[in-house]
């Protein structure tokens, strides 16, 4: 076999690709190579060949013509990213590690423009303004903190530019959804540039229906986001940028039927032609509105760069839906659940050369996330014992304080040898205040005040690793690294304890190289986690409450690569082989369907399970072609994934089968090199996927969430 076919196969390319390579091979380099990728992995810009930690990274045009239109939407090119999601709240799992709750922060770090954003419901979000996606694998503790187990999400958006540059464009699909999306810069005077973008989205059509009363259900009734930045550069070694953004979403709210193969306790839900249909009689909603302001101050004082990041954010979420999923007056829930948090952040940067490398800092942050309150309306026989409840109201505020010194450093021990050490404490304090309403169908009124500990946590976090590099792009790494996420309490129970910190051990093997003038890019990890405590979630009655599982066992392998095959063609994939299991938990939650109808519920042990929303396989490839048609750049994309199945709860009952994801689309650049035309379609085997579960002595529930297959058109004009 020769270099080229060599390397395609390595690479995972079809042999089909090879011959089409070698057409290619006698290109010039200018023309060939790849655009380096950069990443802030590690704090500072770095090409993503050159950072030791598994990192999948996607581009703005990436997500386009992938048909990733939001951020959930994200696992279609980043496999081990899995995303649960109900209630208003985003969900993300990599590599299984995920804590599928609505109110706690997840063990999935998101960061938009530097700025870590604590609560889920900022999650269901749009990403018409990215520039850049990055997936930090593994638990990221020492740079990024305490509730970075999993790993980071790291959005950066479009910023100012000092020259005019703009784009608008405006789509319909199938469902009658129309999108807008804008974004305009320019310079206002020698050193001052200002941004802004928005967002707005509306579909006409739900996706199913309410056969109770005729209503459109699974529809986004609107979601608007805004972002503006203003850059201010006084000297070539200071710079302020001020950011602020807006989001206003609201749809039809989550939709509970039977698992399949089950039925609920009581009667009421019959057969319907959709998953997306419903019996639910009341209106649902899913209601979030919130606001954020940052400065980031960046200055160059020679021995190191001096970086602050300011943050303050608020919102206000509203939820509401029918639990019982029937025409009958018997389970509704409500709640009002803002929130407010405010994070401070400093960097020392030593300069980019010389042997010994550093960053050190240190982080605050203060979070308010409140139920005020949430309220479960009882009818029919579902009135609670004991005292004949009909409403059970919680007003809840939970308060966290955290303070985190931090620093790592990169020491070049040998020609092309360097090791990597960090080191960050975190000091935390969580208390909670409030109280449950009983309101029995007297209409008697009982408070029952809430007497929980106050909970602290003071806890190390590092990072050690050692990479060296065979060439100029290609580098060899190994690490290990301790994360650490921190308890809490229940928001929505107070008469339930609050939940231990979880930490995860994690130790990786690497590769990551450039071949063939960077024609063939390619990564490989090999990882092994030690996990403890784990926060899993699981139902108390009808509330879902936060415990602690025992121990889990979880090593893989990840691959990716990006092969340019021609000047036209392009592939580019990944994928990840995992293997989970609880290697203890005692006192598990155990179900079983009751023969009729509803759920036995019982304790026992979940050794040997999956852990939830785990994967054994997942793998995405994606091929683009372009081709200049009548003065037109024309460029047709198919991206297919592979996800294999995984369970909801420990007790491996509820299961999504494997499916596949298949998105296409054609991008149409006409002669003006301005105008485009976009066809896309996605979920193009209309696969039905089940994105949240709730388990219950009365049923199994579960919501899908996946869109159908749609096709869409887009028109947009950049300048």
């Amino acid at each position: 076999m020769n270099k080229n076919k060599l390397l395609c196969a390595v690479a995972l390319i079809p042999a089909w690709t090879c011959s089409a390579y070698a057409q290619g091979a006698d290109q010039t380099e200018a023309t060939r190579r790849y655009e380096p990728v950069v990443v802030t992995a590690q704090r500072r810009e770095e090409r993503l060949t050159d950072v030791p930690i598994s990192v999948n990274v996607v581009d703005g045009t990436q997500l386009e013509r992938s048909g990733v239109d939001e951020l959930e939407d994200l696992s279609v090119l980043i496999p081990g990213f899995n995303v649960s999601h109900g209630i208003g709240s985003f969900t993300p799992s990599i590599r299984g590690i995920s804590t599928s709750s609505t109110y706690v922060e997840n063990p999935v770090a998101l960061y938009i423009d530097g700025v870590y954003l604590p609560q889920q419901r900022e999650g269901l979000r749009d990403l018409a303004d990215a520039e850049q996606v990055a997936v930090l694998k593994g638990p990221q503790g020492t740079l990024f903190g305490r509730n970075a187990t999993a790993g980071v999400i790291q959005i950066k958006t479009r910023g100012p530019s000092f020259e005019p540059e703009g784009t608008v464009s405006l789509g319909i699909d199938d469902y009658s959804t129309v999108k807008g999306r804008a974004y305009f810069s320019n310079g206002l005077a020698d050193n001052l540039a200002a941004s802004f973008s928005a967002a707005y989205t509306s579909q006409g059509e739900g996706w199913g229906e309410s056969l109770s009363t005729g209503a459109d259900v699974y529809k986004l009734d609107h979601s608007l986001s805004l972002r503006s930045k203003l850059l201010w550069e006084p000297s070539a070694e200071t710079s302020f940028l001020l950011a602020a953004d807006y989001l206003d979403r609201e749809d039809t709210g989550t939709i509970l039927r039977p698992y399949p193969g089950t039925s609920f306790a009581y009667p009421g839900f019959g057969e319907t032609s959709s998953v997306f249909d419903t019996y639910a009689s009341r209106e649902g909603k899913n209601a979030f509105e919130g606001y954020g302001f940052s400065l980031t101050a960046e200055h160059d004082a020679g021995f190191a760069e001096l970086l602050s990041i300011t943050s303050y954010r608020e919102g206000d979420a509203i939820i509401q839906f029918d639990f019982d999923s029937t025409a009958a007056d018997l389970i509704f829930s409500r709640g009002d659940a803002p929130s407010k948090n405010f994070s401070q952040e400093v960097q020392l940067l030593s300069p980019d050369t010389g042997d010994f490398k550093w960053v050190a800092g240190a982080y605050y942050f203060y979070n308010e996330n409140s139920l005020q309150p949430f309220t479960r309306f009882f009818g029919g026989p579902f009135v609670q014992p004991p005292g004949n409840t009909t409403e059970l109201s919680t007003f809840s505020k939970e308060e966290t304080e955290s303070f985190a010194p931090f620093a790592q450093f990169d020491w070049e021990i040998a020609p092309d040898t360097t090791l990597t050490g960090g080191l960050r404490f975190t000091w935390e304090t969580r208390e909670i205040t409030g109280f449950t309403r009983i309101i029995n169908d007297m209409g008697a009124v009982t408070d029952v005040p809430s007497d929980m500990p106050e909970l602290s946590a003071e806890e190390p976090t590092w990072r050690l690793a050692l990479s060296h590099k065979l060439e100029d792009d290609t580098l060899l790494y190994a690490s290990y690294n301790r994360g650490f996420k921190s308890g809490g309490f229940n928001l929505a129970t107070l008469s339930n304890p609050g939940y231990l910190p979880e930490e995860l051990d994690a130790y990786e093997v690497g590769l990551k190289t450039s071949l063939l003038s960077d024609d063939l890019q390619l990564n490989l990890s090999g990882f092994y986690y030690d996990y403890s405590n784990l926060q899993v979630a699981t139902f108390v009655g009808i509330t879902q409450v936060v415990t602690n599982g025992a121990a889990a066992e979880l090593y893989g392998l990840d691959v990716d690569f990006q092969a340019r095959v021609s000047d036209q063609f392009r592939l580019s994939g990944a994928l990840e082989i995992m293997h989970t299991e609880f290697s203890e938990y005692e006192n598990a939650v155990i179900s079983e369907p009751n023969p009729n109808g509803g759920v036995i519920l019982g304790a026992g042990s979940a050794a040997g399970n999956r852990i939830p929303l785990a994967q054994e396989f997942v793998g995405t490839l994606a091929a683009d072609y372009n081709i200049p048609v009548a003065g037109s750049d024309v460029n047709f994309n198919l991206t297919a994934t592979y996800n294999g199945d995984y369970y909801f709860e420990p007790d491996n009952y509820l299961r999504q089968d494997d499916y596949v994801q298949l998105n296409a689309s054609v991008d149409i650049l006409l002669p003006d090199n301005r105008t485009s035309i976009i066809l896309g379609g996605t979920n193009l085997l209309d696969e039905e996927v089940i994105a949240r579960n709730f388990t219950q002595g009365f049923g199994y529930f579960v919501n899908y969430s996946k869109a159908p297959r749609t096709v869409s058109a887009t028109v947009k004009y950049e300048f």
